[in-house]
């Protein structure tokens, strides 16, 4: 299988007492691999530190809670409008990928398959899961497919290496919860930027700009409080051993790279870039 292979620029060194760990800052779903980087520095670290768990009994655990009856669900939030926008860009995304003979017969199949699935979700899943659910669909049919996260474990297994989690699937599913509905809708509201909003995010991270990654994903749904400011000093307290003892590699979610950095040059680590 062939991958799309990219440098990988959102890495930062912190050097503490002439020891060093290196901190990557993920993009939890991309559209290229970092496979064979990601394998050369955990073939050279003696820990892997990952954000949380990725084994399957505890990801069943994110999607139990996520499938549970609210009070009101996206469905009954969402206009008709917004719901047939959505089901529409799906379809045609989908058409785009079939050879142009068919496509005509393919449309109402496309139709009738997502206009069932979408509504589905929208109904039956809590608010943010079934937004993740829409955005991870629309980013595999754009061809986004690498999980660095889930990369780094596999291959931490497969050499051996040490793996640690920063936080329990149960603190996940907390911050989750709390993230703000009208966030999750307006968000939705412009499925028609979703497009320009992944290129545009993909050129950023790949030219390894943090500060105008930041600045973009302001609109984003987890560019909250539960997930960036409750989360960044938890995160750093635990991942401050490794630090402290040097020889890890530290991966978590891009956002939460600058406030990160910020407690660590307090706590008088070199950065190193």
């Amino acid at each position: 299988m062939l991958f799309k292979r990219k440098k990988l620029k959102m890495i930062w060194g912190i050097k503490g007492k002439g020891k060093t760990s290196y901190l990557i800052g993920t993009s939890h779903i991309f559209s290229h691999s970092f496979r064979d980087f990601l394998e050369y520095h955990i073939s050279k670290t003696e820990s892997v530190v990952i954000e949380g768990p990725l084994d399957k009994e505890e990801m069943e655990k994110v999607v139990k809670t996520g499938i549970q009856s609210s009070e009101s669900s996206l469905h009954d939030i969402l206009d008709e409008q917004t719901v047939e926008l959505m089901i529409t860009k799906f379809i045609n995304i989908s058409l785009e990928k079939v050879i142009p003979s068919i496509r005509e017969f393919s449309e109402p199949y496309l139709r009738a398959y997502y206009n069932t699935s979408i509504k589905d979700i929208l109904k039956n899943y809590r608010h943010w899961m079934a937004f993740f659910s829409l955005w991870y669909l629309f980013l595999n049919l754009m061809d986004w497919k690498y999980s660095m996260d889930l990369d780094a474990f596999k291959i931490a297994h497969k050499l051996k290496k040490k793996v640690y989690y920063l936080e329990k699937i149960d603190e996940q599913i907390e911050a989750l919860e709390s993230i703000p509905l009208i966030k999750t809708v307006n968000f939705i509201k412009k499925i028609d930027f979703w497009e320009s909003y992944i290129k545009n995010y993909e050129k950023i991270y790949l030219k390894g700009d943090l500060n105008n990654l930041i600045s973009h994903t302001q609109e984003f749904p987890t560019r909250c409080e539960s997930i960036i400011n409750k989360r960044d000093p938890v995160l750093y307290e635990r991942m401050y051993p490794f630090l402290e003892r040097g020889d890890s590699l530290i991966l978590v979610g891009i956002t939460h790279i600058a406030g990160i950095i910020d407690r660590a040059i307090k706590d008088g680590f070199h950065i190193i870039e």
